[in-house]
């Protein structure tokens, strides 16, 4: 299992490389900057067996 840092989660290619990630079991952090993107998590109720976290906001404040 790998650890992954993924920006720009909330769509397009993001968003897409987290699904594939949960999808072979990797932990993955998901970061994105706009809140209409909270509902992330439902758009990624797939069949994971990976670790899922996310944060909102601009990633230069971590």
């Amino acid at each position: 299992m790998n650890h992954v840092l993924v920006t720009g989660a909330g769509r397009g290619i993001g968003l897409e490389t987290v699904k594939q990630l949960l999808k072979r079991g990797d932990s993955v952090i998901a970061t994105y900057r706009c809140r209409h993107i909270i509902t992330l998590a439902d758009a990624l109720s797939i069949d994971k067996t990976g670790t899922f976290f996310t944060w909102e906001g601009k990633i230069h404040e971590w």
